[in-house]
């Protein structure tokens, strides 16, 4: 486990416009946070850790915003945007559709790519892939913390599931990381225990 000096820890972004559709709604990438979120994102600012070195980002527009509020009300800088930490990529044909609205093609490929992690649906990413990318992040990510010190990795419900999963391989740690919560504006250490839960 890395020292204190070399924490990383990981936050999901504050809630963002695609909850006005449905929780189950796919958001676009470029989704901009709502006012709650807005208000979530300060609340959240005013209790994270005082000794961050920066905070990098994922470059969806919900995770940007959410960073940038952050720095600007606790102080810590914005180190980078890191495209390792996007969420997940779903196909681009079920954005702005809830899952009742999927085409039978997707809705086959949804129950069984588990059974083959390496399939991709259209220019959906692999859940292989995925989870190589969640492990490529954790790489970078604790390289930059030796570097500079402890940091704080705004990104994902789903990419920040698989990191904290991944472990367990490429299809459960995706189940995992869609099954269970993480609230908008939590923090966890990576490898270890919430810090600041909704």
């Amino acid at each position: 486990m890395a020292s204190s000096n070399h924490r990383v820890d990981l936050a999901r972004h504050a809630q963002d416009e695609s909850v006005r559709v449905t929780p189950a709604y796919h958001p676009r990438p470029d989704s901009p946070l709502t006012a709650c979120g807005v208000e979530q994102a300060l609340a959240a600012a005013k209790n994270l850790a005082a000794d961050y070195a920066g905070i990098v980002y994922s470059p969806l527009l919900r995770a940007e915003q959410t960073a940038s509020l952050f720095s600007e009300t606790s102080g810590v800088p914005l180190f980078a945007q890191m495209s390792c930490l996007s969420e997940w990529r779903p196909p681009s044909c079920v954005y702005g559709k809830t899952p009742d609205e999927y085409d039978d093609a997707y809705r086959q490929w949804r129950y069984t790519r588990t059974e083959n992690p390496s399939l991709a649906y259209e220019d959906a990413e692999s859940l292989l892939a995925l989870h190589d990318r969640a492990a490529f992040a954790v790489r970078e990510l604790r390289r930059l913390a030796a570097e500079n010190g402890p940091l704080l990795a705004v990104s994902h419900k789903v990419l920040l599931g698989v990191i904290a999963s991944r472990s367990l391989g490429p299809a459960e740690a995706f189940r995992r990381a869609t099954g269970e919560p993480w609230a908008h504006c939590e923090v966890r250490t990576l490898d270890r225990e919430p810090l600041i839960k909704a």
